[in-house]
């Protein structure tokens, strides 16, 4: 094991002498803060969002300490719009709690009704109050998805019946979208 020594030592006056064998073990600290490593390090990153969609982003993070081989990852509480997202612990995974509606942004959801969403992400790399805890602020910007699908109508004529077509005329019918 590389963290355990051993070895023997003798002392002497020029009398008497005495030996003894001794033991170090190295225990390892936790001394490194955790890294993230996909949002800015010193300022607020905004991450664009379809609206209706779950999914944020995947919150990634590395820590120098080789035995910490679990980070835990939490959305800061009382920090603005935290009510609207939940996070997986383990991943990192930020998600909405609900889908959110361009169209209809919520004061429950968004404190300002404006499709921007602030919260506070942390990841550390225990469960204790010793631990290394890093802090990154993040705005979730909701963008609008197109919902409607076309709807077209056909002058003259019904889209699924045949149209008679004249040879030699370039128009066959005119379809508005």
């Amino acid at each position: 094991n590389d963290s355990v020594y051993e070895f023997s030592l003798r002392v002497s006056d020029g009398n008497d002498s005495m030996e003894g064998n001794f033991t170090i073990s190295i225990t390892n600290v936790n001394d490194f803060v955790p890294e993230i490593l996909n949002l800015e390090q010193n300022a607020t990153t905004t991450k664009e969002v379809m609206e209706n969609e779950l999914e944020v982003i995947t919150i990634r993070a590395t820590d120098d300490d080789d035995d910490n081989i679990s980070l835990v990852y939490r959305i800061v509480p009382d920090f603005a719009d935290f009510k609207s997202f939940e996070i997986n612990a383990a991943t990192g995974e930020l998600t909405f709690r609900n889908p959110p509606d361009y169209e209809a942004p919520s004061s429950e959801r968004s404190i300002d009704g404006d499709n921007l969403y602030y919260l506070q992400v942390s990841v550390s790399d225990g469960d204790s109050t010793e631990d290394n805890t890093l802090y990154r602020n993040l705005i979730v910007s909701v963008q609008n998805a197109n919902e409607s699908a076309p709807n077209f109508e056909v002058s003259g004529g019904n889209i699924l019946e045949p149209i008679e077509h004249q040879e030699n005329q370039q128009s066959v019918m005119i379809l508005q979208a």
